[in-house]
């Protein structure tokens, strides 16, 4: 997570903008998801249930909650 976090940043207009590229959102979440599926090289996730591969977290939550209605809380 301090790999994907290093690459964010919160500018003074309160948009949260990419430090590797031009992307700028109003959501730290929508950015963290950004950071994560294009500037960070990952092995992968493993869905527990069915064992099918995800490329990110965000990825794997999706499918779970499709697949297998697992849900998960925001914090």
């Amino acid at each position: 997570m301090a790999a994907i976090k290093s690459k964010m940043t919160k500018n003074p207009d309160g948009m949260w903008a990419c430090t590797e590229c031009s992307y700028q959102t109003k959501y730290s979440t929508t950015l963290t998801r950004h950071v994560e599926s294009k500037h960070i090289q990952s092995a992968g996730f493993q869905c527990d249930v069915c064992h099918q591969f995800c490329p990110t977290r965000n990825s794997l939550m999706s499918h779970q909650y499709r697949k297998h209605d697992i849900r998960y809380s925001q914090p």
